[in-house]
């Protein structure tokens, strides 16, 4: 199904054999110059055919990913934080999230200044930057009070965070949005804000709250990788917890025994080989993720056989992106060298 608008195998074998004799292998292009010519040829294409709107941002960004240095660069980079400054401008005054948008100018920065410590994009990054944080700092006063009022959504805790992640308030702050997270059936992101609360202020009530709320959690998590991050914590002040007094480590690392070899989802399993590729279960992990990969396989050549290769495509993308090195992901590039 893959190949149906080229000639079959055997006459492209014979056309390129044909064809040997007269070909010569060329001295190689300096990559500098293959990547500025793809980023001019990328941003050229953008006043032809009057390109559709929602393909704009991703031609440029492709062109800033190929030659991220230059004027041409610089510019997108404004661009791109301009267009974020917009956004978060748009909204509330308290529901404006200039964490991120702080985080992203001080990536914007620390890149420029690593290529190109003389361009003009640094001085007037540096300028917006101190304006933005300036910005940031006169919404804590207000932030504080909503805070202390004790009636507030999830996302006002998660702007909150972000914007003050040094504020006195942030343990309170976060246990709240752990709770929230735990209420919305979403318990990895509700272990994140419990444990960052217990490392914070272990002693504090916010920190044994937290630490409860672990507890709680940690018997039915799903998640490879914050299972881990639990069995290796260091708590020798944890109060016991579990069905037979075990520490929280000890539960979560029997947890994650349990699901390593069975666990389901290829983005759980990749997850967490990236996080720990040397981790105690990354054999298990491993091995099951290959499992899973090996099912997606039995269905690109059901799909393919059907002729739904849309379907097969989806399958093969999961493999490659999530378990690009099972035997599953080494078939389909071997398949690709022989097809091509």
């Amino acid at each position: 199904g893959y190949w149906r608008t080229h000639p079959f195998e055997d006459t492209r074998m014979r056309a390129a054999e044909a064809r040997a004799e007269l070909l010569k292998v060329q001295p190689p292009s300096e990559a500098e110059e293959v990547r500025r010519t793809t980023q001019a040829t990328l941003l050229a294409n953008l006043d032809l055919n009057k390109k559709k709107p929602e393909m704009v941002p991703w031609i440029k960004a492709t062109a800033l990913e190929a030659w991220p240095q230059g004027p041409a660069a610089d510019e997108i980079r404004l661009e791109q934080l301009h267009a974020h400054r917009d956004r978060i401008a748009d909204a509330k005054p308290l529901s404006r999230d200039y964490g991120s948008l702080v985080a992203a100018y001080r990536r914007a920065l620390e890149e420029v200044e690593g290529r190109t410590p003389e361009s003009p994009f640094l001085a007037t990054a540096r300028t917006e930057l101190e304006e933005l944080e300036a910005r940031r700092k006169a919404l804590y006063p207000d932030a504080k009070g909503v805070l202390a009022g004790g009636v507030w959504e999830t996302a006002f805790l998660e702007t909150f965070l972000s914007n003050f992640p040094e504020a006195a308030e942030a343990p309170t702050a976060a246990l709240a949005l752990g709770d929230a997270y735990s209420r919305l059936q979403r318990p990895s992101d509700a272990v994140e804000q419990y444990l960052w609360v217990w490392q914070t202020a272990p002693e504090s009530t916010e920190g044994r709250r937290a630490l409860a709320g672990l507890e709680n959690l940690t018997p039915y998590l799903e998640d490879l990788t914050a299972l881990q991050k639990l069995a290796l914590m260091d708590s020798p002040t944890a109060p016991p917890g579990g069905d037979a007094g075990e520490d929280l480590p000890t539960v979560a690392e029997r947890r994650l025994a349990q699901l390593a070899p069975k666990y389901e989802g290829m983005e759980n399993g990749a997850a967490y080989l990236e996080a720990y590729p040397g981790g105690a279960y990354a054999e298990a992990v491993s091995g099951r993720l290959n499992v899973l990969a090996e099912n997606l396989y039995t269905e690109v050549i059901v799909y393919q056989g059907v002729g739904d290769n849309v379907k097969a495509l989806d399958r093969i993308h999961r493999i490659l992106t999530y378990a690009p090195l099972s035997p599953a992901a080494e078939r389909i590039r071997e398949q690709a060298v022989v097809e091509s």
